[in-house]
């Protein structure tokens, strides 16, 4: 239908159009400014006045209409890519956060093990450990930033530039630590 009337708009009579007010019987006209093209006539009644400056409007009202449903349509596609993108980087935090862990838990056990290293293995448990609890509040601040895409994605509704910044760049391009 958007499709038919953006054709609809684009044959007819470009515009501007302007209205004029009939004098002493006379028709009422709306016609294009440029070319004065008669686009339609009215004899005078109740409601003439009223009616021809909304057709005189109508190009312009039309045009603006189909604008803000692109508009929306590019928010949808925004917020459906992030929420998408999101998911991913979701599910790369919880597999971090199983290897993270399983390897937190090894350091754990080789320190008790190699009596000798205990001192070296407990600092690298200990690395392991702070980047477990980042890992975490990173997840925790996905999950939190993927409930908000999801408000917005349950209703269908544009996600603003504002919410997509302040949730989801603080979590690119952060890096595990290394043991040197």
């Amino acid at each position: 239908m958007i499709e038919q009337i953006k054709e609809a708009l684009e044959k007819a009579t470009p515009g501007p159009w302007k209205y004029q007010k009939g004098f002493y019987g006379s028709n009422h006209l709306v016609y294009e400014i440029d070319t004065d093209i008669l686009i339609c006539t009215a004899k005078t009644h109740a409601k003439t006045e009223e009616n021809m400056q909304l057709i005189a409007q109508f190009p312009t009202y039309i045009r603006y209409l189909l604008d803000e449903l692109e508009k929306e349509r590019r928010g949808k596609e925004v917020a459906l890519s992030s929420h998408k993108y999101l998911e991913g980087e979701l599910e790369k935090a919880n597999k971090e956060i199983e290897k993270v862990t399983l390897e937190r838990d090894n350091e754990y056990w080789r320190a008790v093990w190699y009596e000798g290293h205990i001192e070296d293995a407990s600092r690298s448990a200990d690395k392991w450990q702070q980047h477990f609890r980042e890992l975490l509040e990173e997840h925790k601040t996905i999950k939190e930033a993927l409930k908000k895409v999801g408000y917005y994605l349950k209703r269908e509704a544009y996600i603003p530039a504002e919410i997509l910044i302040e949730n989801f760049l603080p979590t690119l391009n952060k890096e595990a630590p290394t043991d040197g």
